[in-house]
């Protein structure tokens, strides 16, 4: 998957949705890795729940569970 890394074939600032299973575990494995640049945070909205990171390029990956 091509985002924004290669000049000329993607715009930075793309966002992706990610539909997983078990947000919260998810959450919890991320916190525990303790990343330098991530500390997610998870955000009830009215469709479900959404975990939102931004990656070195400037793109936006939103992972998502109903």
């Amino acid at each position: 998957l091509h985002l924004s890394e290669h000049f000329g074939d993607a715009t930075p600032g793309s966002s992706i949705r990610l539909k997983i299973e078990d947000l919260p575990r998810y959450h919890a494995q991320l916190i525990k890795a303790t990343y330098p640049n991530a500390n997610p945070s998870i955000t009830e909205q009215p469709w479900g729940l959404d975990m939102p990171i931004s990656d070195p390029f400037g793109n936006r990956i939103i992972f998502c569970q109903d």
